[in-house]
């Protein structure tokens, strides 16, 4: 349309900034970015620092930045290569460790750009501060391994025969990788059938500077159930007792504040259905937390703690009475050495559905099966003739042809000139300790909240998957997923909808997960998606938009009142072979490609090729 003659032409619309003005914003940005950012040409010579970066490494020589003091010789290599590939138009990307000048460590992501300026080939290179996170990692890291070595310690004593001689040592390493001040034993006793529940401290670890409580009066025969009748409650019903003893009720207090104990968490011991005792924790120093899932793993400790105490001390006064029948739960036998089996308990009928009148005369191991992990009964029956006693595992067939394992004593009964005239057996069922080693065993690989595969199975089945690909000349992706906006939801409604929110995240995860590959939580909000037999590049980006897209729908938590809450995802991609040839690089490419999802928005993908970014990585996908 042609203006009228009457109508003055309008001016071109002015600029909203000119371009001094906007280097000038620019420049500004640079010097004042609290990360560090630094230009280097081809070679490495630094052309310009910000102040971060001044404020750290001091006056820049014409020496390349990698030879600067704060770097550390493979940090600088890292450098060197990531500078070089950069200048030549690749994406790189490493961590680094640097000493403050002050004194402290510092963690560092950088991220080498290229960088055209006319015919020159410069180098951007961008320092992000990830000290909080590694150190968060560690931190998480340490306690990962002090309950797998919890974990370890309950199974050795639940294997050990000599239990007197290695429970010290075992609530030893219970203090030490759980952090507590102070673990204890206490026993239940009652004098009388009709007399109250008394508890004593029997076995007790402290640390170097922390008052021992054993020969304490006061805690000795400890009426539970006037003095300590919440204790006495949860306990006997196979509760916990945890928390700040400030918390606790006035009565409790007024026991535990002058002996210096500002938490506690006491597990309860149980044999099948009766309350036994319990296995304590005391903080002095501070008043630390346990969490839930710490208690869950506590727990199983103090049952396998249980079970081996009981038995042990069965064993020691089966053969100290040798053949006097107790009234216990263990099923007790006597054989002649030549006429079999003379005498069982009521305990051993309940074990085996066999009464005493189907067994006599028949050989004591008649029971038993065979299997490749036990002795065989050549082997038990020569070491009890020249040991006198044998102890350990074998599996049994009930009448009704179930398979059991059990616990089996053997101890000789010597008349006045020595010779050997009877055997005396005990049995115990553990079925139930069987299963408890099990949990123990899935605990030490699987996350206690999600149930995932944790960090160190996620390690095992990535270098298995690598070994196969190696073999087959396959492909594996590393999907490294990092949750946006879940510290959100951790501050608005707190941890336990924070848990929630996880426990759904991986359900929702795992239902794209196909029978060969792996969802893993490494910890916190970030996750592994391990893809096996990846044709291409393009598998790894269809799989990481649908998993970004699964995330996109509401979460709604139950712990926060229902409420509808809203996450994103940024993934960060690795392939096998091109970005590394084990599961340590692989993992740490796939980090650094996830902290480029970050950077460029979140909510999207990243490969840790620069290429198939170009060709694959998608703008910021939708928000929730």
């Amino acid at each position: 349309m042609s203006s009228s003659p009457d109508t003055p032409a309008r001016d071109p619309a002015p600029s909203r900034m000119s371009p001094d003005l906007a280097l000038c914003l620019l420049q500004a940005a640079f010097e004042q970015n609290p990360q560090m950012a630094v230009v280097l040409d081809g070679k490495g010579k630094v052309l310009h620092a910000n102040q971060a970066v001044q404020s750290l490494v001091g006056p820049l020589g014409d020496t390349p930045y990698w030879q600067t003091p704060i770097w550390q010789p493979d940090h600088a290599e890292e450098l060197r290569e990531a500078v070089l590939a950069a200048a030549e138009g690749q994406l790189g990307a490493f961590e680094a460790t640097h000493v403050r000048p002050e004194g402290g460590v510092l963690y560092m992501a950088y991220t080498a750009t290229p960088l055209r300026v006319g015919d020159a080939h410069l180098v951007m290179l961008l320092g992000h501060d990830v000290t909080r996170r590694t150190r968060e990692e560690s931190d998480m890291r340490q306690r990962e391994q002090a309950l797998e070595m919890v974990a370890s310690a309950s199974l050795e004593l639940l294997r050990e025969p000599d239990l007197d001689a290695t429970l010290n040592s075992v609530l030893s390493e219970l203090g030490r990788e759980t952090g507590a001040d102070r673990v204890y034993i206490y026993e239940n006793r009652r004098a009388m059938r009709d007399q109250p529940l008394t508890a004593s401290l029997a076995y007790e670890w402290v640390r170097p500077g922390v008052d021992a409580l054993l020969g304490r009066e006061e805690l000795q025969r400890l009426d539970l159930g006037k003095r300590l009748p919440r204790w006495e409650y949860n306990l006997a019903a196979g509760l916990s007792v945890r928390g700040r003893i400030s918390a606790f009720p006035l009565e409790e207090r007024q026991l535990l504040e002058p002996l210096g104990i500002r938490s506690m968490l006491l597990a309860p011991i149980r044999l099948s259905d009766e309350f036994w005792g319990f296995l304590g924790f005391d903080a002095v120093h501070q008043a630390r937390e346990w969490s839930a899932a710490e208690e869950n793993v506590l727990r199983l400790v103090a049952a396998s703690l249980g079970a081996a105490i009981v038995r042990r001390r069965a064993v020691e006064e089966l053969r100290l009475s040798a053949v006097v029948f107790e009234n216990t739960r263990d099923g007790i036998f006597i054989a002649d050495t030549h006429s079999g089996l003379l005498a069982v308990n009521p305990a051993f009928e309940e074990i085996t559905g066999y009464v005493e009148a189907e067994v006599q005369g028949r050989p004591y191991h008649f029971l038993h099966t065979s299997r490749p992990e036990q002795d065989t009964q050549e082997v038990i029956d020569r070491t009890v003739r020249e040991q006198g006693h044998w102890q350990g595992e074998v599996w049994s067939r009930r009448k009704d042809g179930g398979l059991f394992p059990q616990r089996l004593s053997l101890s000789t009964v010597r008349n006045e000139w020595g010779e050997t005239t009877q055997l005396v057996g005990l049995i115990s069922d553990i079925s139930q300790i069987k299963e408890a080693e099990a949990h123990l065993q899935h605990l030490a690989h699987y996350d206690a909240l999600t149930d995932l595969p944790n960090r160190l199975l996620a390690q095992s089945r990535l270098e298995h998957a690598l070994e196969k690909a190696q073999r087959h000349k396959g492909h594996v992706a590393v999907l490294f997923i990092d949750l946006d906006r879940f510290k959100q939801v951790n501050d608005t409604y707190g941890h336990q909808a924070g848990d929630e929110l996880l426990v759904a995240v991986a359900k929702r995860l795992g239902s794209r997960l196909r029978e060969e590959d792996t969802l893993a939580r490494l910890g916190g909000d970030e996750f592994l998606f391990l893809l096996e037999s990846v044709r291409s590049p393009k598998d790894a980006a269809k799989v990481s938009s649908a998993l970004i897209q699964l995330l996109l729908k509401p979460f709604s938590l139950k712990t926060a009142g229902g409420a509808s809450v809203s996450i994103g995802a940024s993934i960060g991609i690795s392939l096998f072979p091109t970005d590394g040839t084990d599961s340590i690089s692989l993992t740490k490419a796939a980090d650094a490609a996830m902290y480029q999802a970050k950077q460029a928005g979140r909510n999207t993908f990243r490969f840790s090729d620069a290429a198939l970014n170009a060709e694959y990585a998608p703008a910021i996908l939708p928000s929730p």
